[in-house]
């Protein structure tokens, strides 16, 4: 290895995943330097499977993508999934690893962790020339810092230059520049090279004072990147301010407390007016209701039905509307969920929405693969639509009118307006999305729309041209 770089924030949301997605993308496209991410731990209920059948989160997933190698756990050994209040399931190294509660969380298992940490990190200082290390949160937390193994550690480890990101948009990033700054000890500050004032809008000159302080204080330069409109996924939040258009089709996806891989509606975005929601009033009045991915299946059941959502999904139906369940939402609309080793709840048998007749099985092992075939062929107007995906779940699900064949197998459930799949990315898949959604689009009396979306990858390298100026002022301030 020749030299890691670590990129880390003031706080959560912050912006280190896109800068680190931005960094990785130009080292790799203009200066065509053999690059790797990695985040030793992440938390992100947002994951995706890699070609060799193993899990990692999807924002390490994009960052290979970006530095051209092939997704791998390698780059994201540790990816906690928040579950109850105080416990998270552990994937360790792509595979899953049971559960760890907050308090072992931060005392006796974080040295283990660690050890994992430090031995892929090993590995890609031994077969890569650069390695962009991406934090998680802040450095400097008070009750935290002394159980880092995701910031400060391994950029000390690597002997990392250092990116300190803070988001001017949501105020106060000079005031929580200087507060990480102080709470990091020497030997840490000497590791920060360039601070980031990310998502600045307007007049550059207002910031003059500020940071003209903070070079006279810490002797590090600051660049400024200004707010970008981009649809690169989210690590781990709903994008937010969707606009509508009054003469379009409404999707509304049921925002459940545990709800997974939210990015499987960012190809909606732009394509019709998306909501993410739990009001009634909506649901009812929604030509497509979604239930998607959830990390606590039975929880997430119980949740719905106490907020009065099952009655306003079948309302939604017997209205005309589309309904839709994505992995766990898909097991929910089920007659049943059967739990008997308690993988998900207490060993037993839920009752289901009862919208799509057979019942679903928990098992031990987990389903983790990549996944193409084809709408079934005797479904009017979509059928025979090629699709590809991935796969993450531990339940089986039968029945008797399957909605595509994938792997050669049948998957899922279609028949009157009622949809399941096991697929995520499904509408990542254009021609599929298209034809799909301007069917709707024709039962509603609406005219048919292109559907546009562009791959992450393609939207990184737009708004890389936009910003290169900057990215390349941050290389020259990092020891490189």
């Amino acid at each position: 290895m020749k030299k890691a770089i670590g990129v880390l924030g003031t706080m959560s949301g912050a912006g280190k995943t896109t800068l680190s997605l931005l960094l990785i993308r130009y080292m790799k496209k203009f200066l065509h330097l053999d690059v790797v991410p990695f985040k030793g731990q992440n938390m992100s209920l947002n994951a995706k499977v890699t070609p060799e059948g193993y899990e990692m989160s999807s924002a390490q997933y994009y960052q290979a993508l970006a530095a051209e190698v092939i997704p791998s756990p390698i780059y994201n050994p540790i990816l906690l999934k928040p579950g109850a209040p105080t416990e998270s399931y552990m994937i360790i190294n792509g595979k899953p690893a049971g559960s760890i509660d907050s308090k072992n969380w931060v005392s006796k298992d974080r040295e283990k962790l660690w050890e994992i940490i430090k031995a892929n990190l090993d590995t890609l200082i031994k077969t890569h020339d650069y390695i962009v290390i991406e934090g998680a949160g802040s450095p400097a937390e008070i009750n935290l810092k002394k159980y880092d193994i995701t910031n400060m550690r391994p950029i000390m480890y690597t002997d990392a230059d250092g990116i300190l990101v803070a988001d001017i948009d949501r105020g106060g990033s000079f005031a929580q520049i200087v507060g990480t700054m102080e709470l990091l000890s020497p030997d840490e500050r000497n590791h920060i090279k360039v601070f980031v004032l990310n998502k600045f809008r307007g007049d550059e000159s207002l910031l003059k004072e500020g940071i003209d302080y903070l070079y006279r204080r810490y002797s590090i330069p600051t660049v400024v990147l200004p707010y970008i409109h981009h649809n690169l996924p989210e690590e781990d939040a709903l994008k937010r301010n969707i606009p509508h258009n009054q003469d379009d089709i409404t999707v509304a996806v049921i925002q459940t407390p545990h709800m997974a891989n939210h990015d499987d509606f960012d190809p909606l975005i732009g394509n019709v007016n998306l909501i993410f929601t739990t009001n009634i009033r909506d649901i009812e009045h929604a030509d497509v209701v979604i239930l998607p991915g959830s990390r606590k299946v039975v929880e997430d059941l119980r949740f719905v039905r106490s907020m009065g959502i099952d009655k306003a999904i079948r309302e939604a139906w017997e209205s005309g509307a589309y309904i839709i369940g994505i992995c766990g939402g898909f097991q929910m609309l089920t007659e049943s969920i059967v739990d008997e080793e308690g993988i998900e709840d207490k060993p037993g048998a839920y009752k289901g929405l009862e919208l799509i007749p057979g019942s679903t099985i928990f098992r031990q092992d987990k389903i983790l693969r990549l996944s193409k075939g084809y709408v079934m062929k005797n479904i009017p107007v979509i059928g025979g639509i090629a699709v590809l995906g991935y796969e993450i779940h531990h339940g089986i699900t039968e029945t008797n009118s399957p909605f595509l064949r994938l792997n050669g197998k049948p998957d899922g459930y279609y028949k009157g307006h009622i949809i399941g799949t096991y697929l995520h990315g499904l509408f990542a898949n254009n021609a599929f999305s298209e034809a799909f959604l301007n069917m709707i689009r024709n039962e509603k009396g609406h005219k048919d729309k292109p559907f546009i979306y562009t791959h992450p990858i393609e939207e990184l390298d737009r708004i890389l041209e936009d910003v290169k100026p900057r990215i390349e002022d941050i290389w020259e301030h990092l020891n490189m």
